[in-house]
């Protein structure tokens, strides 16, 4: 049986297939959420990524160009990942 952390990744990867028809890999999954955790550092290089609403403490929604689709993503601070990709310029969270 697969982690939660697993789980969570496959949920996130069979969405942006569903949404975006995109066939991201893990790779590609690593990349997304690395852009965004380095997002808000110093000295940092341009990162494709631009923090559309805080909804709480621990999610936030980003808009992430990728190659040159921008993809609506659900992304948990606490967790350090991203949650789901969201239809393009949707904010309710409960479409995940």
């Amino acid at each position: 049986m697969p982690s939660k952390a697993e789980a969570e990744k496959k949920h996130a990867i069979r969405r942006a297939r569903e949404r975006y028809r995109l066939a991201l890999t893990d790779e590609d999954y690593t990349y997304l959420v690395n852009c965004i955790r380095k997002q808000g550092q110093k000295n940092r290089q341009r990162m494709p990524v631009e923090l559309v609403e805080r909804q709480s403490n621990r999610v936030s929604l980003y808009d992430i160009i990728f190659p040159t689709v921008v993809l609506r993503t659900v992304y948990d601070h606490a967790r350090g990942r991203i949650v789901t990709f969201l239809p393009p310029y949707s904010t309710d969270v409960s479409l995940s």
